[in-house]
C-alpha cells in the first residue's frame, strides 16, 4: 500500500538538522549538537522519534512543494520530527531481508530501521522492543528494499 504520511493519530512535533542523511520513517536519535541522526543501537532504548515527511513548501501554507515519504533528507536539513505516544501508529521502515507477520514484535536495527526481535544478532541484549507489525509485508525476496509498514509503538 503506497504511504502518504508517517504518522497516524495525535503526537508532539519536532523539527531538528540531519546529522547525516536519513529518511521519513526511519528512528532517530539526538546528538550533542542538537542534530539528529539514524537511531545507532540495535535493540538499544529509543526515545519515541520518528522522522517525518516534510509536510509544507518552502513558504508556510504553500502544498504544492509540499515533501512525500520518498524524499530525503540530506545532511544538515531541516528535518520534521513526530514523538509517539504509547498505541499511536507510525509507518516505519523495514529492514528488507526477512517476511512480517502481523503481531510481530520490532527492535531498532541500529542504522534507523526496525526489524523482527527474533533476528536480533548474537550478543545484543535488547533493551527496548519498539512496536509490532500492524500488517505482513514480503522483504525476503532478493532486491528487496527497506520499506515502510505499519506498527503500533509500545
Amino acid at each position: 500500500m503506497a504511504r502518504r504520511t508517517i504518522d497516524l493519530g495525535e503526537f508532539v512535533h519536532d523539527e531538528k538538522l540531519a546529522n547525516a542523511a536519513l529518511s521519513p520513517g526511519h528512528l532517530l536519535e539526538r546528538l550533542s549538537t542538537d542534530k539528529v541522526q539514524k537511531h545507532s543501537t540495535e535493540g538499544g532504548y529509543w526515545n519515541y522519534t520518528v522522522a517525518k515527511e516534510q509536510a509544507l513548501g518552502p513558504t508556510a501554507g504553500d502544498l504544492s512543494k509540499a515533501g512525500s515519504v520518498d524524499d530525503a533528507y540530506a545532511a544538515n536539513e531541516l528535518v520534521p520530527i513526530k514523538v509517539a505516544q504509547p498505541n499511536s501508529r507510525l509507518a516505519l521502515l523495514l529492514k528488507a531481508g526477512v517476511n512480517y507477520a502481523i503481531g510481530d514484535k520490532l527492535i531498532s536495527d541500529g542504522a534507523g530501521r526496525v526489524k523482527k526481535l527474533t533476528a536480533v544478532s548474537s550478543g545484543v541484549t535488547v533493551k527496548q522492543v519498539v512496536g509490532e507489525c500492524l500488517e505482513a509485508v514480503a522483504l525476503s525476496a532478493s532486491g528487496s528494499v527497506d520499506t515502510l509498514g505499519m506498527v503500533q509503538i509500545y
